[in-house]
C-alpha cells in the first residue's frame, strides 16, 4: 500500500489538483492541514484525500513527523 502525506496550510487554490494528481500513484492520500483559514480542508476532501487537522499550528515539518511510521 502506498500512502502519500501532504502537509498544507492555506492552499485552497491548489490542493484539489495536487491531490487528484497524486491519487493516480497512491492507494491513499492524507492531507495534514496546519490550521488553514481558507477552504483547504474542504477542497482536499472533495479531491478524495483523508484530512487530519493539527490541533494547533505546528509547521510543515512537524506535520510530516507525525505521520512517519515509528518502529
Amino acid at each position: 500500500m502506498i500512502t502519500i502525506v501532504i502537509p498544507t496550510r492555506n492552499e485552497e487554490g491548489r490542493i484539489y489538483d495536487v491531490v487528484k494528481g497524486v491519487r493516480k500513484h497512491a492507494d491513499e492520500v492524507i492531507v495534514v492541514d496546519d490550521r488553514s483559514i481558507d477552504a483547504t480542508t474542504q477542497a482536499a476532501k472533495e479531491a478524495g484525500a483523508k484530512v487530519v487537522t493539527n490541533e494547533k499550528r505546528r509547521g510543515y515539518i512537524e506535520a510530516i513527523k507525525n505521520w512517519i511510521p515509528k518502529g
